[in-house]
């Protein structure tokens, strides 16, 4: 489901805790940055807690697609939930990327796992965007450039 722009700092304040997915997407990369440690604050994530953060980027999904998968899997050792963060970077995502999101998605709910995917340049049109979108386990949090008539009202 795609939070609402006017929702989202909310949202990001108090995260639903049956959503297993949170798919931050759009141009604006400080907003997703900013939108990201938000969410992981308020999750109250250790992100340097190697026993219950894992961090994949592009290049590592695409060297070993089941990567994703097995990382959610894993249980964590120091606390009740596990986070997996993946970094997708460009404007076309792989094939193999694509199917290791969608293997992910097809084995919610996965208990006691939080993945926040952070793509910052793809397209909202993508197909796999859809099918993110569209799943009752993921919530999709666009990041836009404010105008700057926004900006000074803020």
């Amino acid at each position: 489901m795609k939070i609402k722009e006017y929702l989202i700092d909310d949202y990001l304040l108090n995260p639903d805790n049956s959503i297993n997915l949170f798919f931050f997407i759009g141009p604006d990369t400080g907003l997703t940055d900013e939108r990201v440690n938000k969410l992981s604050r308020s999750l109250e994530i250790d992100k340097n807690d190697p026993f219950n953060v894992s961090r994949i980027n592009q290049n590592d999904l695409e060297i070993n697609p089941t990567k994703l998968l097995d990382e959610s899997l894993t249980y964590s050792l120091s606390s009740d939930t596990r986070f997996v963060f993946l970094k997708i970077y460009s404007e076309s995502v792989p094939s193999s990327i694509v199917k290791s999101i969608k293997d992910l998605i097809n084995n919610f709910t996965l208990k006691d796992t939080k993945i926040i995917i952070s793509a910052r340049n793809l397209s909202l049109s993508l197909p796999l965007v859809k099918y993110i979108s569209d799943n009752i386990f993921c919530n999709t949090i666009v990041s836009y450039q404010k105008s700057v008539k926004d900006l000074r009202t803020e």
